[in-house]
């Protein structure tokens, strides 16, 4: 493996909101909020304004047990007026938070825990969680909490909330979601499906249902038609090849969030879900037949450059799938274990299949083994996901630990990376609840706050933020690539040093604005600090001392790893705040 160096980083005190009477207004705590990213804005939406430290059990009956222990003697004893449904936006690039006012006779989703959120096309879309019963009395308890399967969506641009779906299924359709609640979603920017080809839609995955047992079934949402679409049998995302001997060489049969058909369950708590496209290229040797070339995979739809030989007399359809992360139990001492699947999408969803990890052949490779075989994340607790050209990257807990992690796998090399985070504060003043991937940045964004504690991501802070810089993956997987002589239109340039090329990728590294191009004197401050401060977790790449033959330069790589799709802006005012949108 080629050595790379830690990912700068910057730490950051974030602006919360002024300060309300009614503490539902406040983001000072939350327990069961959602939130995502949408270009250089994060949104949170509602969550109970108690802090629940739920552990590994997120269920009904725990959050009824914990929310009667810490309303003890507590003058806030109805759940009606601890659970928020408010809107809240980040800027990322002012740092500072604001409350999204809408007016109060207009409409707007019940306030809820245990929801999800997906962005797109210049709206927020929120569905299910747990809602306080509207037969509840003035003294209602946490036994009251039913979940919910509406589906919403917020323009930002209007500032409105649409009802999308009001969630009633009176023919008892497969199509349309049972309520629940700890679930995921994900968009899709086209969905396969003949009737709603190429429209954009987002799928509803797995969760828990009223009595806290996990759900298999899943749904797609078309948001051009505004409905769902219809299917024969439920959706289901399965865990095998129907071969169970193929399942055991493959892994398949490794894979422990299933039901005995092998149905996996999507949850809040252990797993993520993205959308991927995968780009097949036909070559026409001649009038009468084809062959397929290697086919390759993102999650962005902009033109790359192409060479003579894929260019003349060739074609390419986009695939559309969706990646899973989920846990696998632990595997033989002599095996590794990619715990992600791979899904294509149409009127129903086929099998899955394990995402292939780098083949590790000789005994020189042993160490290489090992090294890969500690550094994939086989059950992460709380994981949150997000694309980074060919990289997926992930941030989570791993088991008992209450520091945040960050993993990268590259889809192009079958490689898992342990992403470096360091500052320079001292051991323990942080504590980060979740990720994002900020891809024009190119940066993750880990959420928290410094005043400590040891709870688990249930109970979220909002008061600080640290950005750490992804370029160096682009660099990693450019020498994985030169190191195995693959040949690719991408690959014709040299660098002669990593620190070369940490260098030229720090001119796309710039917080303070919307351009990946323009090069930043807060990143040079970064680059600099991160050599001598602390690291929150420790990489498990070792450097092998040599350095790679023919290595890309980043700015020539960056095209091809996460290139800049066309940009639309478009102003929308918060709180008084006048915010630029990209759509």
């Amino acid at each position: 493996m080629s050595t790379f160096r830690p990912a700068s980083s910057a730490c950051h005190m974030l602006q919360l909101p002024p300060t309300e009477k009614d503490e539902r207004l406040n983001l000072n705590v939350r327990t069961g909020s959602a939130s995502v990213l949408y270009n250089s804005f994060v949104f949170t939406f509602g969550g109970i304004t108690v802090p629940l430290d739920l552990s590994d059990n997120v269920s009904i009956e725990n959050i009824r047990a914990m929310f009667s222990q810490n309303v003890v003697g507590s003058r806030m004893k109805s759940l009606s007026r601890c659970v928020s449904g408010e809107l809240f936006c980040l800027d990322l690039i002012n740092k500072s938070w604001a409350r999204i006012d809408v007016p109060l006779d207009a409409p707007r989703p019940k306030p809820r825990m245990f929801h999800e959120l997906a962005s797109g096309r210049g709206c927020i879309y929120l569905f299910g969680g747990l809602s306080v019963s509207e037969t509840a009395d003035a003294d209602d308890s946490p036994s009251d909490l039913v979940p919910m399967n509406d589906l919403w969506e917020f323009n930002l641009e209007q500032r409105s909330w649409i009802l999308l779906h009001d969630g009633t299924n009176p023919q008892n359709k497969f199509s349309i979601p049972s309520p629940r609640f700890c679930h995921k979603m994900t968009m899709i920017e086209r969905l396969p499906c003949p009737k709603s080809r190429d429209h954009p839609g987002i799928i509803i995955a797995g969760g828990l249902d009223s009595d806290s047992k996990p759900l298999y079934g899943n749904a797609i949402f078309d948001l051009v038609e505004k409905s769902y679409l219809e299917t024969e049998s439920p959706l289901m995302f399965r865990a095998t090849s129907g071969d169970k001997e193929k399942d055991s060489e493959t892994g398949l049969d490794q894979f422990c969030a299933t039901d005995v058909n092998h149905n996996v369950n999507v949850n809040y708590l252990n797993s993520i879900i993205v959308d991927f496209s995968e780009e097949v290229h036909s070559h026409r040797h001649n009038k009468d037949h084809t062959h397929s070339l290697k086919s390759t995979s993102g999650h962005n739809r902009s033109t790359s450059p192409q060479s003579p030989e894929t260019s003349q007399g060739s074609h390419s359809k986009e695939q559309e799938s969706v990646l899973i992360y989920s846990p696998v139990y632990e595997p033989e001492a002599d095996s590794i274990l990619n715990p992600l699947l791979s899904f294509k999408i149409g009127t129903s969803f086929c099998n899955g299949k394990v995402l292939n990890l780098q083949k590790y052949k000789s005994s020189e490779e042993k160490l290489s083994f090992q090294i890969q075989r500690q550094t994939i994340p086989l059950r992460l607790r709380y994981p949150t996901g997000g694309l980074f050209g060919h990289n997926l990257v992930i941030t989570g807990f791993l088991p008992d630990d209450f520091d945040i992690s960050i993993f990268i796998f590259n889809k192009t090399t079958g490689i898992w990376s342990r992403l470096n985070v360091v500052c320079n504060h001292e051991y323990g003043t942080h504590r980060f609840w979740g990720g994002f991937v900020w891809s024009s940045h190119h940066k993750v964004v880990l959420l928290g706050n410094y005043a400590t504690s040891k709870t688990t991501s249930s109970v979220r802070y909002f008061s600080s933020l640290i950005t750490v810089s992804l370029p160096v993956t682009n660099i990693l997987a450019s020498f994985e690539l030169a190191n195995e002589k693959t040949h690719s239109v991408y690959l014709n340039k040299v660098v002669e040093s990593l620190d070369e090329a940490l260098s030229t990728s720090s001119s796309c590294d710039d917080e303070t604005s919307s351009s990946v191009s323009q090069s930043s004197d807060q990143d040079a401050e970064e680059l600099s600090a991160f050599r001598l401060g602390r690291k929150f977790s420790t990489m498990s790449r070792k450097s092998d001392g040599k350095a790679p033959q023919n290595a890309l330069s980043f700015s020539d790589y960056i095209h091809y790893a996460a290139p800049k799709g066309e940009v639309h802006k478009s102003t929308v005012r918060f709180s008084g705040s006048s915010y630029h949108i990209r759509t």
